[in-house]
């Protein structure tokens, strides 16, 4: 997905049609979504958090000093200049990032460009021997975000055999809806 301007109008009736439910935070699901962040927070209302590619800066901000993140892209093609400019990605963020392509993995690639199915538990032993195999080049990967919305499943496994975090859009979602329906202390 990119930044097509033909998406801009639907995407502000969107945004007025959940305000005037009611809601007190938008976000998205899928992490190229974040090619509009910054753009719907110029009309909206309420709190927006469109992709997870909006908690980049804030792991890395949480890492020590000598780590990195590993963001795990479905396609490191999406790491547009757009993105990490709508996103608040800084170069410095950049610097500490190492970048990981689902599309490596052929079953994804197939899933992730044309919708066909796959063997849940023969991708999650793909994506994880990925992840892993990422690891032991980049030892200095402290933690993992899942840009794509299509990986969180993925989490437990990656987590168990890698022992690192990973921050992923149902991280996010937990949190948010959190942040937003608050409730008395009492």
């Amino acid at each position: 997905m990119d930044a097509d301007s033909a998406c801009d109008q639907p995407i502000r009736e969107a945004v007025e049609r959940l305000e005037a439910r009611g809601v007190n935070v938008i976000l998205g699901a899928c992490g190229s979504f974040g090619h509009w962040q910054n753009r719907i927070t110029q009309y909206a209302n309420v709190p927006v958090y469109v992709s997870i590619m909006t908690q980049v800066p804030f792991v890395i901000s949480g890492l020590p000093a000598e780590q990195k993140l590993g963001v795990v892209f479905a396609n490191p093609d999406a790491f547009t200049q757009r993105l990490k400019d709508e996103c608040g990605i800084s170069e410095a963020d950049c610097d500490r990032i190492v970048i990981v392509g689902a599309n490596e993995i052929p079953a994804f690639d197939l899933l992730y460009e044309q919708g066909t199915e796959a063997d849940a538990r023969a991708l999650e032993q793909d994506i994880v021997a990925l992840l892993v195999k990422s690891r032991e080049q980049n030892p200095e990967i402290g933690a993992w975000l899942f840009q794509c919305s299509e990986l969180p499943v993925y989490a437990g496994a990656v987590q168990e055999a890698t022992g690192l975090a990973v921050f992923d859009m149902t991280v996010l979602i937990d949190h948010l809806h959190r942040v937003a329906t608050r409730t008395r202390y009492a």
